[in-house]
C-alpha cells in the first residue's frame, strides 16, 4: 500500500490550501478610506445652529475630521468661510437654482453651501474638482432619496462656476443695508443698528472689517529667533511648558520680539 504522507494531494483538500486562500492570506489588510474634507465641512455645518438651516439634516452621519493637516485645514477654513458668507451664498443658490432658498431640501443646501463657497474664496481649487465631488456626495453620504437629486445639484454647480448672472442679483453699495445683508452676511436687525449709529458708509466698513482675518501674532520670547522657531523641532509651546510656571512668566515678562501675520488661513 502506498503510505498516506506520500499521497499527491490536491488544492483545496484537507491540509492544503487553495489558490484563492493563498491569495487571501496574503493581501496585506485593508486601510480605512480617507477621511474627505468636503464631507466633513458638510456634516461640520450640519451640526451648527445657523440661519434658514435646520439641524442634524443628515440623521444617521457622523463627521470624520481628516487625519491630513491639510485635508483638516481645507475642511475647517471651508466650515468658516461657509457661516461668515452665508447670506451671501444663500442668495447665490437661490439664483443659481431658479427657486427659492427655503424650498431648497436641507441636505441638498448643505451640499450647496460647500460646493458654491469653493467656487467663491478658494481661487485654487478646480472647477471641475468641485461639481464633481458635490455630485458624488449625493451618492456618497448614502442617505435615503440624496442620489436622485444629483442632477439638480450637478445643474446648480455648473451654473455656480460658470458665475450666470451672478451681478444681477448681488446689491451694490448704493443700497448699504442690503449690500451689507447679502453681500457682508450679516443679520438685518445689526444692519439698521449700525447705519442708524454710525451712518451708511463706516457700517459698510465695520461690517468689512469683520469679515477680515485676523492676524496672527507670535511673541518670540528671550533672545530666541525666527529662524530658530522655524527651524527647531520642538514646539516652542512644549518648551514653555517644560521650563515650569516660574520660568515661563519670567520669560514672558522679559524682552521679546512680536511677530505678525495677516495671511490667516494658509
Amino acid at each position: 500500500a502506498t503510505p498516506l504522507s506520500s499521497t499527491p494531494r490536491r488544492p483545496g483538500a484537507w491540509g492544503w490550501p487553495s489558490q484563492a486562500d493563498r491569495l487571501q492570506t496574503s493581501r496585506p489588510p485593508a486601510t480605512p478610506p480617507r477621511a474627505a474634507p468636503r464631507d466633513y465641512a458638510v456634516l461640520a455645518v450640519d451640526a451648527l445652529t445657523l440661519p434658514g438651516l435646520p439641524t442634524q439634516a443628515f440623521k444617521r452621519q457622523s463627521g470624520v475630521l481628516p487625519s491630513d493637516p491639510r485635508d483638516r485645514a481645507f475642511a475647517e477654513r471651508m466650515v468658516v468661510e461657509v457661516v461668515k458668507n452665508l447670506g451671501y451664498l444663500s442668495t447665490l443658490i437661490a439664483h443659481y437654482a431658479d427657486r427659492p432658498y427655503h424650498r431648497i431640501e436641507p441636505r441638498l443646501r448643505l451640499i450647496l453651501l460647500v460646493g458654491v463657497v469653493q467656487v467663491e474664496q478658494f481661487d485654487r481649487v478646480p472647477d471641475h474638482a468641485i461639481v464633481t465631488e458635490a455630485v458624488q456626495q449625493t451618492r456618497r453620504f448614502k442617505e435615503v432619496g440624496l442620489a436622485r437629486s444629483a442632477g439638480f445639484i450637478n445643474a446648480v454647480m455648473r451654473r455656480a462656476v460658470e458665475r450666470e448672472g451672478h451681478e444681477k442679483v448681488l446689491p451694490t453699495r448704493d443700497d448699504p443695508a442690503a449690500f451689507c445683508e447679502i453681500v457682508l452676511s450679516h443679520p438685518r436687525p445689526i444692519v439698521d443698528r449700525l447705519i442708524a449709529l454710525l451712518g451708511p458708509d463706516d457700517a459698510i466698513r465695520f461690517c468689512e472689517h469683520d469679515n477680515r482675518e485676523a492676524p496672527l501674532l507670535a511673541r518670540l520670547i528671550g533672545d530666541a529667533t525666527v529662524e530658530q522657531l522655524v527651524s527647531e523641532p520642538k514646539p516652542w509651546s512644549e518648551r514653555s511648558v517644560d521650563a515650569g510656571p516660574d520660568e515661563h512668566q519670567s520669560a514672558l515678562d522679559g524682552p521679546g520680539s512680536t511677530l505678525r501675520s495677516d495671511h490667516g488661513f494658509g
